[in-house]
């Protein structure tokens, strides 16, 4: 089953007008008992302010899908430092008789799932009790997940092993041993693993970067290339491919006083004739080969995509330099990422959650190259210093702090 995460703005009120599963966003036209606002944005740059409850009394939002459908958990956002003590979610299949569904006790903020039995409902209340802090409680955002999240996932790893000896995934996962070379920030003490298969495993991101080719409408990928992984000054990793080569570097700066890692893909026409494509540059759960440490968190849980930059997990963000011509972002549960690559597409979402920790992004350069020409796209990863309105140096600026690897 697919699994479908309803992203819902709050203030919710408590009879809102039937909605598609494609949408993600409802504004509230009444208060709620315990809110004080009246709307807010789906990342939660404004957030509804929840009163601090009265002892012996609670606060509560509820709200109704306008029809039955199907609930087997929410995940509520709260404010790090303002979150309730406990938190019930009840059902009604007429918006008026509530029954509870489930309870939760809280002792961090952040994103808290609360599993219910799955079942066809028509209404959802949130009731807060307790709080945890003082002042008002805030919540940034609910996610209404329709799937049965306690049912085991549809097994896919009986095409796994065909698919990583198509280079679809990394080679670790059927065994294989890629080499590895490390580069280190001496001022940040960051550091970025690559590896010949041209992944780029940057410290706190539980996944990877990964590049893919689209030429000729056939996806091209690790396995198809000879691979050479260069330690010896520069760290760089080559991939040629027929007619085509691809050359990954990384390297750390500074700019606007936050140290970040900037990664330089550069695809280079090889052959005599004309080469038009698509560059993807991905971001992957699938972590460092077995054997080496591994980020904490669990994976890749959120993911979107907007003002240029993917946020992952709401604690990473990435920066495709230069606009791509399309990205976009899929949870496993929709397949794997590669299934559109392989149709030269990327997904079209913005925004996903997958509660196994298993989201992946893709952003597709488009290219036509004529002999020996090459095109530089860039990605930046700014270290946690940065603030919210940090913004990348341009590609011409970075083409000048990381010497290009032909001749252009």
């Amino acid at each position: 089953m697919r699994t479908n995460v309803l992203t819902i703005a709050l203030t919710l009120i408590l009879s809102l007008p039937s909605f598609g599963a494609e949408a993600i966003l409802v504004h509230a036209t009444r208060d709620v008992h315990g809110f004080t606002r009246d709307s807010v944005r789906v990342d939660g740059t404004v957030a509804p302010i929840m009163r601090v409850p009265k002892r012996g009394s609670t606060d509560y939002i509820s709200f109704n899908f306008g029809g039955d459908r199907e609930v087997g958990g929410v995940i509520l956002r709260w404010d790090s430092r303002a979150y309730p003590g406990e938190t019930i979610v009840y059902t009604s299949s007429d918006g008026r008789k509530w029954q509870p569904a489930a309870s939760s006790k809280n002792a961090f903020g952040g994103d808290r799932m609360i599993v219910i039995p799955h079942q066809r409902t028509r209404a959802i209340l949130v009731e807060c009790k307790e709080p945890q802090t003082e002042g008002p409680l805030v919540l940034q955002s609910i996610d209404v997940l329709s799937e049965d999240v306690t049912r085991t996932p549809a097994p896919y790893e009986a095409r796994l092993v065909a698919d990583a000896r198509k280079g679809l995934f990394p080679g670790a996962l059927v065994g294989q041993t890629p080499a590895l070379g490390v580069l280190t920030d001496s001022a940040s003490g960051q550091a970025v693993r690559l590896s010949d298969e041209g992944s780029a495993y940057p410290s706190g991101l539980p996944g990877a970067i990964e590049p893919f080719l689209y030429v000729r409408k056939q996806l091209l990928t690790w396995a198809d290339a000879s691979r050479r992984l260069d330690t010896a000054g520069k760290l760089q990793t080559t991939m040629s491919f027929k007619g085509v080569k691809l050359t990954v570097t990384p390297a750390y700066h500074r700019s606007g006083g936050v140290s970040m890692l900037v990664l330089r893909y550069q695809v280079q026409n090889a052959s005599a004739a004309k080469q038009s494509g698509k560059l993807f540059l991905t971001v992957r759960p699938f972590g460092l080969p077995i054997g080496s440490a591994q980020p904490e968190g669990k994976g890749l849980q959120r993911m979107a995509f907007g003002r240029g930059r993917f946020d992952v997990n709401g604690s990473t963000w990435i920066y495709p330099v230069g606009k791509p011509a399309k990205a976009g972002i899929s949870p496993l549960s929709n397949g794997d990422i590669t299934a559109y690559l392989e149709r030269g597409i990327v997904p079209q979402d913005q925004a996903a959650f997958h509660i196994g920790g298993m989201v992946s992004g893709a952003a597709a350069y488009d290219f036509s190259l004529a002999k020996g020409k090459s095109l530089d796209v860039y990605v930046v990863i700014p270290g946690a210093s940065a603030s919210s309105d940090w913004k990348p140096p341009t590609a011409k600026e970075l083409a000048k702090r990381i010497a290009p690897a032909t001749k252009r």
